[in-house]
Order: structure tokens, then C-alpha cells, then sequence
């Protein structure tokens, strides 16, 4: 009887074990998609910007119209996303104003949601898991601006 106690223990503490690993390596894998979707514009890196996004990704932010001052979804692609990386993103940020954090706020089987705060903006990020890889597919951001 003992025996059997024993090897049911150890059997759910393996699978406990198993749960955590997974979960600890899919946040990282998380993490390291949103850091070089965040990383990649403040080091004008678009190889590095490209490999964190979905082709599909769609950025958008809430603007005003000018005339008018309704507002309107502005939105751009992967492509002009990472020619806007190439073309100097970021880089001109002080470095003593430069500063990115990522939260992980939820995970759902193969979706993620993430909030990444940096120097200039706000974004939340939707990403998916595709073809074995963390990747961002939707983007909402705003600028950042001092209180």
C-alpha cells in the first residue's frame, strides 16, 4: 500500500513539475517576443523588430482628426512597422530617459496578453503562438507622456 502511495505522489509531483517548466518556458518565450518588439525599436534593430511580429499585425493608436477632432483608429502594418525600425525607430531617445518594462498580464493556452511601458509609449500586445513561436498580431499603444 505504501508502494502505491508513494508512486501516486510521485507521479503528480512529476506532472506539478512538468505544468511549471512549461509554463515558466512559455512566459519566457513570451517575454523575449515582447522585449524585441520593444528592444528592436529603441535600437532601430528591424530584423530584430520583424522576428517579434505576426505578418497579419495590425498597430493601431486613437487619434484625433484635426478639423474635426473626432476620433479615428490610426493603423499600420507589419511592413511599415519595422521600415519606420529601419529608418531610426527609437534610437534618438536619450539614453537617461530610455527604460522598458514588460508585464505578462494573461495566458490562455495560445494567446497572450502583454503590457510593455518604455520610455515614450504604452502598448498592449496580443500575441499567438504560430507555428511553435511567440508572435504579436495586435498592438494598441498611445504616447507616454510625463505627468
Amino acid at each position: 500500500m505504501k508502494k502505491i502511495l508513494l508512486l501516486t505522489v510521485l507521479i503528480v509531483l512529476t506532472a506539478v513539475l512538468n505544468a511549471y517548466t512549461q509554463n515558466h518556458n512559455e512566459d519566457a518565450a513570451i517575454e523575449s517576443a515582447s522585449m524585441d518588439y520593444v528592444e528592436g525599436w529603441y535600437q532601430a534593430d528591424a530584423e530584430r523588430m520583424a522576428k517579434s511580429l505576426h505578418p497579419d499585425l495590425v498597430k493601431r493608436a486613437v487619434r484625433k482628426l484635426s478639423k474635426s477632432g473626432r476620433p479615428v483608429l490610426a493603423d499600420i502594418s507589419k511592413t511599415t512597422l519595422v521600415e519606420y525600425t529601419a529608418s531610426g525607430g527609437g534610437k534618438d531617445t536619450p539614453k537617461d530617459k530610455l527604460f522598458y518594462e514588460v508585464t505578462i498580464l494573461d495566458v490562455y493556452k495560445n494567446m497572450a496578453t502583454v503590457k510593455a511601458v518604455s520610455a515614450n509609449y504604452v502598448d498592449y500586445l496580443h500575441l499567438t503562438k504560430w507555428d511553435g513561436r511567440w508572435l504579436i498580431v495586435n498592438i494598441l499603444w498611445d504616447d507616454r507622456k510625463e505627468s
